[in-house]
């Protein structure tokens, strides 16, 4: 991929790690702490993506990361309630069913439902956020939003759900 400047990269990609560091973090400063950390990262590991595919779902991993490592260390000195609706260790067999039934549903179906189906569903975006990511307009993430939905009961009994 092309060389980017730092400014390049943070008015690209700013504003989705702040608002997701936010979302997970709630609190202002903490996520403008999370801006900064996950900044750094990128402007670190930029020059090695090969596709600009992958640089959103490496930084949403890395917000998610760092958001939750966060907590984790407030965890350790108080009760925080995001925390405690995080799924516990016991059930994470559960959660990789879960994941590989959602790629294979996903699988079904083109780029911009997929991106649509996960920016909403998985990421929890607003739809101004995933035109930001995607380039989707909000009408084309409702339509593709209604295929995927259209789409459930044939793939249920595809899949024996």
């Amino acid at each position: 991929m092309e060389k980017q400047t730092a400014r390049q990269l943070y008015e690209t990609y700013g504003h989705l790690i702040f608002s997701r560091c936010r979302k997970i973090l709630q609190d202002e400063e903490r996520a403008k702490d999370g801006l900064q950390e996950c900044m750094i990262r990128l402007i670190d590991q930029f020059p090695k993506f090969v596709s600009p595919d992958h640089v959103i779902p490496w930084i949403l991993r890395v917000v998610k990361n760092y958001s939750l490592n966060e907590l984790r260390k407030t965890k350790r000195f108080s009760n925080n309630e995001v925390l405690d609706r995080l799924p516990a260790t016991s059930e994470r067999e559960r959660e990789f069913e879960t994941g590989d039934t959602i790629r294979l549903v996903l699988a079904c179906h083109n780029k911009d439902v997929q991106d649509a189906v996960y920016f909403t569903y998985i990421e929890e975006l607003s739809q101004e956020e995933i035109r930001e990511v995607t380039g989707q307009s909000p009408a084309t993430i409702r339509r593709n939003l209604a295929k995927f939905k259209e789409s459930l009961p044939n793939l249920r009994k595809r899949l024996g759900l």
